[in-house]
């Protein structure tokens, strides 16, 4: 009995290689939309049983759902008599809370609503509702924005006037416009006119209004305002009153515009939060806001809020920034305050650079964090802390030749070149791949990968996708590059391949031939599928991390557009998107057909003391592959493993701790569940140089941990006990432990100098009145001398130095004192200018 059990175990695990390339199985259904052209957007909406009705609007404006979570036929949602009579989708806005509800934004102004809740059937039943029907003249739509916590608060701005028949890419030829914004608190089944002449609009989160005075301040003559109605701020960007008898220039700046926030939708007069506004942005709690500065009307100050724009502060900067366009972001989740600010320096060739500036822990003060970065290219790597990649040109350089790829991780406060070099930290592993033997082998010492992005154009002929991840995909990373045989080596984007890593950027492997693909994640990144972006029918997927690849035919030629994973790409199940001629196609993929056993519970205690650290050998995949190895476990063994960031970078610990993150064994086939998780543990370790950044007015070169002064200069207080900083200061998410390690943090002045110079002062100021009548009193008397037998100037003079002595030493320590008074007012007005200065001034396009 025994041996017939292992006979049949042992063919159960030869055959599985088999039944993974059985691909028919895989492609589920396929459908043609006519005349429809291209799928560009997909929602979900979820039923209470889990599964969830599917709807895409193509690039002709019309919109098809799917009942079956994107199986089987696909019908158009309206009728064809609303698209004959110009109803051109622009837009489809979900509710995340409520699976009943869909808005379909049309480009001309109406909008249509679900009225009925999702059925096995596919076709909807839509309420009409408009805006614009106030104004004179046709009127077109801009992207709807929803409030991110109660989902029925939409804001709509429309375009109208001399461009509101146009469309945003035709609006370049006519200098004028009028943007008006509505609102609507029912998910679109109403809308009502809330302002005109509007630059930019957005709802204040609402962590920010918890903090905000103006907006808990209770308005006892609004009593429709009922208590259990959320609190919803709007803030905007107008031109003010006194400038509204001309037409909106929407593409140049216009000089009197104001931030304003309405806490009641705009029932009662709005608050004034600011005057001269250019613009303005949330990140995390704070609310920047840039403000034109009234002295140079070419430049503007950015400062600060942490009340929802009740109070601001200016925003400390290295020197003054004199540039064309600037944008900020959050390095954290939503809810995080440091911020990562990227400023035009200038254009060379064609080519933009940035210099990119990172707050502290307050989001107040910036310092430089690197040099000439491509920020077209800047990619946040989700699911892991701290990690960021971009592209840079070389800083040292008199030209923008070629760039360099770094990869951060430690939120910028340290970049890293991707080369290979095993001497150096971090050691970057690179493998490419032969694709004809589905064979990898590791890259020449000292190559170097450059990972190519958005702004691939500027230095080649393709414009690619930047570094794709997710926050469910721990780890992974794909992305198009090229591996050069050395730091000094020349570029060609059209040898660009596709590259995945799956520690977060440490080891890369070539997954593809040259050519520019489509890419998406499934079953938490363990599931990879990629196709050309040229016409195709074939795709290529691996279920083992890129360990082994299969191709998958589908049944008709396309041109691939987009390949979709369900939300966060934990299912299996996928949509191909694309056209073929004129009509569109969507195929739906199932990769749970091939029935891959379930991973192991991670919440088993015995299975996680089983977890090994992850060590992904492709040379000893080639061995695997070669010889047709069944890949599965030991009986005693974890399906997963895990991996730390730290590990790659000999010990360091980034952001002040040792993260690591659990991934299913690349060598392993089976399935995870829906319930996985990927953080694992995080352990605090003693501060080191590398917790720190540069403080304001220092700087460290790449691949550095060094700050010495930059040009600019601190705002050095004279006050007792103020901080003197020491050219570093912690990281901004950084929780290292600064008493058991390296304390570079600022510390705080001596308060008995401080006095002491105080008293000497004063002493000074006291004893300089009694000292200066002193001094009158000789000159008076030495005045009285007899002068009168006096032939000459020259024995007048000495007649006059020599009666006169005491009197002219009283007169040189009071001229002294003078000049010192004057040279501490002096010193006092610099250091103010030098303050002012150093918030940080920045001129800025407002396309950028």
């Amino acid at each position: 009995m025994a041996f017939w059990l292992t006979c049949c175990y042992l063919l159960f695990f030869f055959l599985l290689p088999c039944r993974v390339c059985s691909n028919s199985s895989i492609v589920d259904s396929s459908q043609l939309l006519p005349n429809a052209a291209s799928p560009i957007q997909v929602k979900y909406l979820y039923r209470v049983d889990g599964s969830f009705c599917v709807f895409l609007r193509t690039e002709l404006g019309r919109v098809y759902s799917n009942s079956q979570s994107g199986k089987g036929p696909w019908s158009l949602q309206l009728s064809e008599e609303e698209y004959k009579n110009g109803f051109f989708a622009i837009d489809l806005v979900t509710h995340p809370k409520n699976p009943n509800k869909l808005l379909v934004v049309d480009k001309q102004g109406s909008f249509a609503v679900t009225t009925e809740a999702l059925s096995d059937t596919d076709g909807l039943t839509f309420h009409l509702s408009y805006v614009g029907k106030d104004l004179k003249g046709p009127v077109s739509v801009e992207k709807v924005k929803q409030h991110p916590e109660y989902p029925d608060y939409l804001l709509v701005a429309v375009f109208a006037g001399d461009c509101g028949d146009l469309s945003p890419s035709q609006r370049d030829d006519i200098p004028f416009c009028t943007r008006v914004v509505y609102g609507s608190n029912d998910f679109g089944f109403s809308w009502s006119f809330l302002q005109d002449y509007v630059y930019d609009y957005e709802f204040m989160p609402s962590f920010v209004v918890e903090n905000c005075p103006y907006a808990n301040r209770r308005n006892y003559f609004l009593p429709f305002l009922h208590r259990s109605q959320p609190r919803i701020v709007i803030i905007m960007t107008i031109v003010s009153e006194e400038d509204r008898d001309k037409p909106q220039d929407l593409f140049s700046w216009h000089g009197n515009v104001e931030l304003i926030a309405s806490v009641d939708w705009f029932q009662s007069k709005p608050q004034f939060v600011m005057s001269h506004i250019y613009s303005f942005a949330f990140v995390g709690r704070l609310l920047y806001a840039a403000q034109v500065d009234p002295h140079e009307h070419s430049s503007v100050l950015l400062k600060v809020s942490r009340d929802g724009g009740a109070t601001f502060e200016s925003v400390s900067m290295p020197f003054v920034l004199q540039q064309q366009s600037f944008h900020i972001m959050s390095t954290e989740k939503i809810g995080g305050q440091n911020a990562l600010l990227a400023v035009l320096h200038g254009t060379q060739d064609s080519k933009p650079y940035y210099n990119l500036y990172l707050s502290d822990s307050t989001g107040t003060k910036f310092s430089l964090s690197l040099r000439r970065a491509i920020f077209e290219d800047f990619s946040l790597i989700r699911g892991v802390q701290g990690m960021m990649l971009t592209n840079a040109y070389d800083p040292e350089a008199s030209r923008l030749d070629r760039p360099r790829t770094l990869l951060s991780f430690d939120n910028g406060g340290t970049w890293h070149r991707l080369i290979m070099n095993h001497s150096s930290v971090p050691q970057f592993t690179f493998y490419k791949r032969d694709t004809q033997n589905n064979k990898y082998y590791l890259a020449p010492p000292d190559s170097e990968l450059v990972i190519l992005g958005s702004a691939s154009s500027f230095y080649g002929e393709y414009s690619l996708e930047s570094a794709y991840s997710l926050n469910s995909t721990s780890g992974y990373i794909l992305a198009h590059g090229v591996v050069l045989p050395g730091p000094e080596s020349t570029l060609r984007t059209d040898t660009a391949s596709l590259w995945l890593s799956s520690d977060g950027g440490i080891t890369w492997l070539e997954i593809s031939p040259p050519g520019q693909y489509i890419f998406e994640y499934g079953d938490f990144g363990s599931l990879i599928v990629y196709a050309e972006t040229e016409e195709t029918s074939t795709l290529y997927y691996s279920w083992t991390g890129g360990m082994s690849w299969s191709s998958l035919s589908l049944d008709r030629k396309m041109v691939i557009s987009n390949i979709l994973s369900e939300p966060n790409a934990i299912q299996e199940r996928m949509l191909v998107l694309g056209k073929q001629d004129k009509d569109g196609v969507v195929v739906y993929l199932d990769f749970g057909n091939l029935d891959i056993r379930p991973c192991d519970s991670l919440q088993d205690p015995n299975t996680i003391s089983k977890m090994k650290p992850c060590a992904d050998d492709p040379m000893q995949w080639n061995e695997e592959n070669a010889h047709n190895i069944p890949r599965d476990k030991s009986w005693d063994e974890s399906d997963y493993c895990s991996f730390c960031p730290a590990d790659a970078l000999g010990g360091k610990c980034p952001l002040g701790r040792k993260d690591c993150y659990i991934r299913r064994r690349a060598e392993i086939l089976c399935n995870n569940r829906e319930s996985f998780r990927s953080r694992l543990s995080s352990v605090s370790c003693p501060c080191t140089i590398d917790d720190y950044q540069c403080d304001i007015g220092y700087e460290r070169k790449p691949g550095s941990t060094e700050c010495h002064p930059s040009y600019g200069t601190n705002d050095v207080s004279s006050h007792c006990g103020h901080l003197e900083s020491k050219g570093y200061v912690l990281i901004p998410g950084d929780t290292c432990d600064a008493t058991k390690g390296l304390n570079l943090l600022p510390s705080r002045s001596s308060c008995i100098a401080y006095w002491i110079r105080r008293v000497v002062y004063i002493l000074f100021w006291i004893l300089s009145i009694p000292m200066f009548m002193f001094s009158m009193i000789l000159l008076t008397s030495c005045m009285k001398g007899d002068f009168r037998d006096v032939s000459s100037w020259e024995e007048l003079f000495g007649l006059f130095i020599g009666q006169c002595r005491a009197v002219w030493l009283s007169l040189l320590l009071g001229f002294q004192w003078i000049v010192s008074t004057i040279q501490q007012i002096i010193d006092n007005v610099i250091k103010t200018s030098r303050s002012g200065l150093a918030r940080g001034y920045t001129t800025i396009d407002r396309n950028g």
